[in-house]
């Protein structure tokens, strides 16, 4: 599981949303340079995702396989005056050296850790996890 450390406020078109505040790697999948989580096995693998964002803003994201443009899901929130949180989780069958991210689809803000501790959430606005269900 790692989490978004700061605010994301203008991410463009097929930029990687990287969360970099890792809480637990075991297996060491996740690459918290590049936001991407690398099989070292086939087989059926889970990803989640939480995202927040404040009020007036938007978000528009996907997760992709391999290439930004090879979108295996979606994560999206309307330009509302309250506090949105969305999730989503994608199952997805993966080979041996799959890479597996999120990118932005459109202009999107998405909220991090840095200056929101008085809500209370602290690091876990925004949030992904991933995990291997099944191997071949």
């Amino acid at each position: 599981m790692a989490a978004l450390s700061a605010d994301l406020v203008h991410c463009t078109r097929q930029q990687a949303v990287i969360f970099d505040a890792v809480k637990l790697n075991q297996g060491g999948l996740y690459d918290p340079v590049h936001g991407m989580f690398r099989t070292n096995v086939s087989g059926t693998y889970v990803f989640t995702a939480t995202l927040s964002v404040s009020p007036n803003n938007d978000f528009h994201v996907a997760f992709v396989k391999n290439t930004a443009d090879n979108e295996i899901g979606y994560l999206y929130s309307l330009n509302m005056n309250i506090w949105v949180e969305r999730s989503t989780t994608v199952l997805v069958h993966l080979a041996a050296g799959d890479e597996v991210w999120m990118v932005c689809l459109t202009d999107s803000r998405i909220e991090g850790d840095k200056g929101h501790v008085l809500e209370g959430a602290g690091d876990f606005h925004s949030h992904i996890s991933g995990f291997l269900l099944s191997a071949d």
